[in-house]
């Protein structure tokens, strides 16, 4: 660029997330719009030739609608642009349709060479709004445009960029080298000073090689919207204080498992929004080779060795695609069905008002008019997938009752890719005990909240599960590795904690003395295991065994029940230790780096610190969760929101196959309530690996769909956000209900 004018307003800072699409305008113009005689040519940017002039303005525009505006944001506006003759150009950002209020206005001087054009303001309005170059009554010229970007500006305090709950801790974390306490005011809507205080200097935050000053403005309790902190000219992005945010999210949280249902059609209503509606997936219409009798890999793996397959086939059409690509996988299936289950007994633990949040007719699924809880219909579609991976006793091979590790495509598919577009082979791949004992500890579980409500399908749970346990017993060493191509490894080569789990879960649907002696003998007895500063992973799941066996009527002693609550409630400590250690109150101490998903293992640590709470009838494990959540939804390093749709600037690009409108406009964006596994020191993905050089733990990570290792979604980070949601959502509406420390 010839040279670079800067007009407007001073920003705070950088900027982060383009909102304009197609700012290079690649492949065309879509989805700009145009009015008026022109023609285009986008060879280099677009350039467009002016037919007819009209005599306004208006009479001849390129423009963009659904430009998302935050009232009290700061933007930087940045485009390229020349003209054949010297012109003034009209650029507006404004309401699309009458009245057209003005959000901001500019009128740049362009000539023949290339200009670069910087332009920082301050919207006054939320809006979805329209900027338009109005080229009108301008002669004839061909005026081109390229670099089009429209981002919001990054600020130094880092606040809960959806809401905080009124009678909870609301606290900022402010990025500022000062040693000293600084001046901080709370702003309403009305930009009136509500209230005034000093920070207090944290220091330095070693994770993300930041100074770090906290702003506590938890005495104000009025509901409303448009706050914003300030800080001498710095300003956070708004938020409001009201009780509804968790209302909302433990419902989106949900939805996220209906978007990605294999083996059935995503339709309206249940959509949401036409744009996330699909025809099934792998249900055998071409190009799909379906999931209805998949048979088992056979031919060389990634390291040489050849797999012989197998003489039967097996329906696993249905379950939750894992994450951003089309693997169905059992053990990442067994940690999200048991939170999700162990949600909705927690509910029932606690009565009638918590089961009622579940109740038929309370999720926006097909089947929430069946007389049966909409969570529990949400669980049994993986849950019937789980039990269609178990090699059934007619199978012509020595292995019954073992389960299929997983089934995915024979090969990676590209991006994007929708599930009935998916054109490759599926496959089972080898049986592994650590998938069999998932299925024992889930398909156990099942059985027990299914009693009573559709007996068949308790009775099938609990056989499936025994079966699994028998057969484990019988084939203890078959270890999944990652050596298939086409889709996640997921291999354990450490089973003790998922020998303990499924036996725990066993125990407490059955009573049985076998699996009694089996949870006494492992290592894992009445403990968690939070090595690593997390509580429960996929590979990880020992805590799940005593988390049930802590929670759920069992027979149990009293004594050996208040030690495993007891164990329970000392790791919740240890976590709100990490906590008030961080200076972004951070719920998890991983060390010096933070591992792929860490987000997830925020979560999980916070459904340890709620069930704490319960059963302790301490009100503070709340308090802290729901500052944990303010780290997920803004308060963090990148100031930005982990969870699509709640914040200004939140998770847009999620490396998902359909999600995938960054790269494809025919594609849809996010639905809201989508959690990224966010912060990965590892940064395994090539793109984060070019953009993230040196970058501090807290701040590896980017809002792209090419880095898979930051920015994937799946079912067991999605999970615990809805639990977590749902359990907040009790405190912020007051259906507060302590569990008694001891439940026969």
């Amino acid at each position: 660029m010839d040279d670079v004018q800067v007009l407007g307003e001073t920003g705070p800072a950088e900027p982060s997330s383009n909102l304009v699409q197609n700012g290079n305008f690649v492949g065309g113009i879509e989805p700009w719009w145009t009015s008026g005689d022109l023609s285009i040519d986008t060879a280099d940017g677009a350039c467009l030739t002016i037919n007819a002039a009209g005599s306004n303005p208006w009479d001849v525009q390129l423009g963009q609608h659904n430009i998302a505006l935050q009232a009290g944001a700061s933007y930087q506006l940045k485009f390229a642009a020349k003209s054949t003759t010297p012109v003034t150009l009209p650029v507006r950002l404004q309401q699309n349709g009458e009245p057209y209020t003005g959000y901001f206005a500019a009128d740049p001087r362009l000539n023949a060479a290339w200009t670069e054009f910087v332009f920082n303001f301050t919207s006054a309005y939320s809006d979805a709004a329209s900027l338009s170059f109005q080229i009108g009554g301008l002669g004839t010229p061909t005026i081109c445009f390229n670099h089009v970007s429209l981002e919001m500006l990054e600020t130094g305090i880092r606040v809960n960029q959806a809401s905080y709950l009124p009678t909870m801790s609301k606290v900022a974390s402010l990025a500022h080298p000062a040693n000293e306490p600084l001046s901080w005011e709370l702003h309403n809507a009305a930009d009136s000073v509500v209230l005034s205080g000093q920070t207090t200097v944290y220091g330095e935050e070693a994770a993300s090689a930041e100074h770090v000053h906290l702003i506590d403005f938890s005495s104000f309790q009025t509901v409303g919207e448009g706050y914003y902190l300030k800080v001498g000219s710095e300003q956070s992005y708004p938020f409001a204080i009201e009780d509804g945010l968790y209302s909302r999210l433990k419902y989106d949280a949900l939805a996220y498992f209906y978007h990605n249902r294999s083996g059935i059609a995503i339709t309206m209503p249940y959509a949401g929004d036409e744009q996330w509606t699909r025809p099934a997936g792998h249900i055998g219409v071409a190009p799909n080779q379906g999931d209805t009798a998949v048979t088992c890999f056979s031919g060389t793996d990634n390291q040489g060795q050849t797999w012989p397959g197998c003489d039967y086939e097996l329906d696993v059409s249905k379950g939750w695609y894992d994450a951003g690509d089309h693997g169905k996988y059992v053990v990442n299936s067994g940690i999200s069905v048991w939170t999700l289950l162990n949600q909705y007994e927690r509910a029932q633990q606690r009565g009638a008002e918590s089961l009622a949040q579940f109740a038929d007719g309370s999720m926006n699924i097909p089947e929430n008019a069946n007389g049966v809880p909409d969570l529990l219909d949400e669980v049994r579609w993986n849950m019937e997938f789980m039990l269609g991976m178990q090699i059934p006793p007619t199978a012509p091979v020595s292995k019954t009752g073992m389960v299929h590790h997983k089934v995915h495509d024979a090969q990676w598919t590209g991006l994007p890719m929708a599930p009935h577009d998916d054109p490759q082979m599926r496959y089972l791949y080898p049986p592994s005990t650590a998938a069999t004992l998932n299925l024992a500890a889930t398909a156990a579980q099942c059985s027990r909240i299914w009693r009573g409500i559709d007996e068949a399908f308790a009775d099938r749970c609990l056989v499936a599960a025994e079966r699994a346990w028998q057969a484990a017993l019988a084939y203890p060493n078959e270890i999944a590795r990652d050596i298939f191509a086409g889709g996640g490894g997921y291999g354990d080569t450490s089973l003790n904690d998922e020998w303990y789990w499924a036996a725990a879960e066993l125990y407490i649907t059955t009573g049985s003395a076998t699996y009694r002696e089996a949870i006494e003998e492992s290592p894992y007895y009445l403990k968690l295991d939070v090595s690593g500063g997390s509580a429960m992973y996929w590979g990880g799941v020992a805590s799940l065994g005593s988390l049930s066996l802590a929670l759920v009527p069992n027979n149990l002693s009293s004594a050996d029940r208040q030690t495993v609550r007891a164990a329970v409630i000392a790791a919740a400590d240890q976590f709100i230790a990490a906590q008030q250690a961080s200076g972004y109150g951070i719920p998890f101490d991983p060390g010096a780096e933070y591992p792929w998903g860490s987000n997830s293992s925020i979560l999980n640590n916070m459904i340890v610190m709620g069930l704490a709470g319960d059963f302790t009838g301490d009100a503070s494990y709340a308090d802290a969760i729901s500052q944990g959540m303010d780290y997920l939804l803004g308060r963090n390093p990148l100031n930005r929101s982990y969870i699509s749709g709640y914040g200004s600037v939140s998770l847009t690009n999620p490396h998902h196959r359909f999600w995938a409108k960054q790269i494809n406009p025919e594609y849809p964006g996010t639905p809201p309530g989508v959690v990224a596994g966010g912060p990965n020191s590892s940064i395994q993905d090539p793109y984060a690996q070019a953009e993230l050089t040196g970058c501090a733990a807290l701040k590896c990570y980017v809002d792209h769909i090419d880095s898979w290792s930051t920015n994937e979604v799946t079912i067991n980070w999605n999970s615990p956000l809805a639990w977590v949601a749902a359990y907040l959502d009790d405190y912020a509406t007051g259906s507060v209900q302590y569990l008694p420390l001891v439940t026969k």
